[in-house]
């Protein structure tokens, strides 16, 4: 399962900055637009709730919020890139400027884990990272995202 396959189209963006809240807020918005089933309000809530368990920020400047909800309809995700880098409660205690989000239909279990360990394994490389940061525009970043 690659990124680029689950990328849902206008949902890479860059953004000044925000707060762990608002950038989540917004890739929800972005997500439940992009016709996947899902209110983007109950995202949001669901997202919030995933990260009130546990923090997905995985390190390296980078957070992965996602879920699984039966409503969805199909595996999607966001990324959003940020210029001011932002605290996530990461496990490494560094703030995050690369936040991808993941939501899975309930009883895609497989597919789910391996869409989470293909975007952990593409972002630990130091120039993929480099090359989302460095991204222009939203139209750039998408490019980048969908050459992985």
């Amino acid at each position: 399962m690659k990124l680029s396959e689950i990328l849902c189209e206008n949902c890479a963006i860059k953004l000044k900055s925000g707060t762990k809240s608002e950038v989540i807020r917004k890739l929800c918005e972005l997500l439940a637009a992009s016709g996947i089933g899902l209110d983007a309000d109950d995202l949001f809530q669901a997202i919030m709730a995933r990260e009130e368990i546990m923090s997905t920020g995985i390190g390296l400047g980078i957070g992965v919020p996602h879920v699984r909800l039966p409503a969805a309809t199909r595996m999607a995700a966001a990324v959003a890139v940020l210029e001011q880098p932002m605290e996530f409660q990461s496990l490494d205690d560094q703030p995050v400027n690369i936040v991808v989000m993941i939501v899975s239909p309930a009883g895609t279990h497989r597919q789910y884990l391996k869409a989470l360990a293909h975007i952990a394994l593409i972002l630990k490389n130091t120039d993929v990272r480099q090359r989302l940061i460095a991204a222009r525009d939203d139209r750039e970043l998408l490019e980048i995202v969908k050459s992985f």
